[in-house]
């Protein structure tokens, strides 16, 4: 009885889901589906575990760094420091910033094959080199500015 009216609300569920969002296959295929997996008993056997040193990297996602100092980024008036003139100068320096903060440390070549790896845009150094002298003395001013008025509030003026 009670597996009969749990078949009826998952079938209930998907019909309310597939109104929302159709689905490629029909709600009773699904339902039977997920009822069947639920009724199996789970194998109590261990995994195989498979040599470490066969595994090969494909490819490595840094979600958190992108998504908290792309808004801190953002927040801060990065962008509108630069000016409107230079927006892809500045989109370039936004993702370089973020890059050596996600790995410290490495040279502009290595900030340029990480952007070519993670973000999937070629980038190379000649290019890197001038956006980075286009950054003239008013807009470190400014951007240093910004970011002294930033610790100064998080201080209490303390520094």
């Amino acid at each position: 009885m009670l597996d009969a009216r749990m078949r009826l609300a998952e079938r209930a569920r998907l019909q309310i889901q597939e109104a929302r969002q159709p689905h490629r296959f029909p709600v009773e295929y699904l339902a039977g589906l997920i009822h069947a997996t639920r009724c199996e008993k789970p194998d109590d056997s261990p995994l195989p575990m498979p040599d470490a040193r066969k595994f090969e990297e494909i490819k490595r996602l840094t979600v958190g760094i992108r998504k908290v100092f792309g808004a801190l980024h953002a927040w801060m008036g990065f962008q509108e420091a630069s000016g409107q003139r230079r927006t892809m100068a500045a989109r370039l320096f936004r993702q370089a910033i973020l890059v050596r903060l996600a790995a410290p440390g490495i040279s502009k070549r290595a900030c340029c094959d990480a952007l070519a790896w993670h973000n999937g845009v070629a980038v190379s150094l000649d290019r890197l080199n001038r956006m980075m002298n286009a950054l003239d003395t008013g807009l470190i001013v400014r951007l240093h500015s910004i970011v002294s008025d930033e610790v100064h509030g998080l201080l209490d003026e303390q520094l």
